[in-house]
């Protein structure tokens, strides 16, 4: 893979800033350190991650962490470059797909990126520039649906998790969303979206996407007009299930043979206050030992209904 510094995840390009210019500190969306240009005792160097440019104070230059490589290691681009992404780790997290986020009127707000290796950050844009959002809970307006626009306007939806699964789905001609973030980011702001429609829920295969699934289908249950919630067996989520051979039509049977939950099934899956402690615990990183958790494995209830075998044998 061709690595570019534009598409590295902004954790690795800290870890490399680090090296190149260590012992600072972070003061909001800045970066202060000892300028590494010159013999520096007034922390002249920042570095804004916004714009994930430098600057000195005293008149070194500026720019990016490839111009301050050329600088410092007296090379040319090219060497400056492959040095600062030695410095990212042993294999930089490289952007493969972008999931952009936007609101009813179409207004673009956001957008979730996917790394490989696996992992995930959120942006929006600031001015010209993206400010990647690496610390700090979602803001009120980064609570939106992915393809909201589709929701709205449908009244049969899909919700699975995590953006891929919703591209996957698009694929097989479905109108299909997610909540950004993953497992227990489900919000009471998304609950009145699904009045009066017909719900779909795929939970992945594994503890905490159950539990997510479990969450947005209690949340639904007394607001739209049915909610029908199958798992997989044998594959992890939607996507892994269609790599597999599974077909739209064979998603919709499995649906069809699911009855539609009641408000005695779904009795104490929805939790609203879970992602406020969850928020709580991230912010001030308590350390005390964890909350009960009361929903921690799948009742017979849900067993004998939301669980599927997909046909692997093609």
């Amino acid at each position: 893979m061709q690595h570019s510094l534009e598409s590295v995840w902004e954790g690795d390009l800290h870890c490399a800033l680090g090296n190149m210019a260590p012992e600072g500190f972070w003061q909001g969306e800045y970066y202060f350190a000892a300028c590494p240009l010159h013999e520096d005792h007034e922390w002249a160097f920042c570095f804004d991650r916004r714009t994930r440019n430098w600057q000195c104070e005293f008149g070194c230059g500026n720019g990016d962490l490839v111009a301050l490589g050329v600088r410092l290691w007296q090379c040319g681009i090219s060497a400056a470059t492959a040095r600062v992404l030695s410095l990212c780790g042993d294999e930089p997290r490289q952007v493969t797909s972008r999931y952009p986020y936007i609101d009813e009127q179409g207004q673009f707000l956001f957008e979730v990126l996917r790394y490989s290796p696996k992992g995930f950050a959120t942006r929006v844009p600031a001015s010209w520039v993206w400010n990647d959002i690496v610390r700090g809970k979602p803001t009120d307006e980064q609570r939106v649906l992915y393809r909201y626009p589709e929701v709205v306007l449908s009244m049969d939806v899909l919700i699975v998790e995590g953006e891929k699964d919703c591209e996957t789905a698009r694929s097989m001609g479905l109108v299909a969303t997610c909540n950004p973030g993953g497992s227990s980011r489900w919000y009471r702001d998304y609950v009145d979206i699904f009045r009066g429609k017909h719900v779909k829920i795929v939970a992945d295969a594994d503890e905490s996407g159950r539990r997510h699934a479990r969450d947005i289908a209690g949340s639904l249950v007394p607001v739209a007009a049915s909610v029908k919630l199958i798992e997989f067996s044998m594959v992890k989520d939607l996507t892994e299930w269609v790599e597999a051979g599974g077909t739209a039509e064979e998603l919709a049977e499995f649906f069809r043979r699911v009855p539609a939950l009641e408000p005695c099934d779904v009795a104490g899956w929805w939790d609203p206050l879970r992602t406020i402690r969850l928020e709580c615990e991230a912010a001030f990183l308590l350390e005390g030992p964890p909350a009960v958790d009361t929903v921690n494995t799948v009742d017979q209830t849900m067993k004998e209904y939301s669980r599927c075998e997909p046909s692997v044998e093609r």
